[in-house]
């Protein structure tokens, strides 16, 4: 990914994802970089994501950011792992 909006380092959380972006009338595919981080002076768990500018031509170069605190954190986590665990058992049942 060139030019990075992110730092994508050793301690990067997910990086070279598959993702996309979509608008009223398009949609782009491209790879991703998702990162968690926990800021303790502000009480927040951040999660960052940038798509490669290479990948994508109607956005400029940008990151997204969501800042949880949390509780927010571990609701999502719990979402995610249930998610997770029903798409495990549909290809466990194939």
């Amino acid at each position: 990914m060139s030019h990075r909006v992110l730092d994508v380092t050793a301690y990067t959380t997910f990086d070279y994802l598959q993702g996309g972006a979509s608008g009223l009338d398009w949609d782009e595919d491209g790879i991703v970089v998702l990162n968690v981080e926990s800021d303790e002076e502000e009480g927040v768990v951040r999660l960052s994501t940038e798509l490669d500018p290479t990948d994508v031509q109607r956005l400029d170069q940008h990151a997204d950011h969501v800042e949880l605190f949390p509780d927010q954190a571990r609701t999502l986590a719990s979402t995610l792992r249930e998610a997770a665990d029903r798409v495990e058992e549909e290809v466990d049942d194939e």
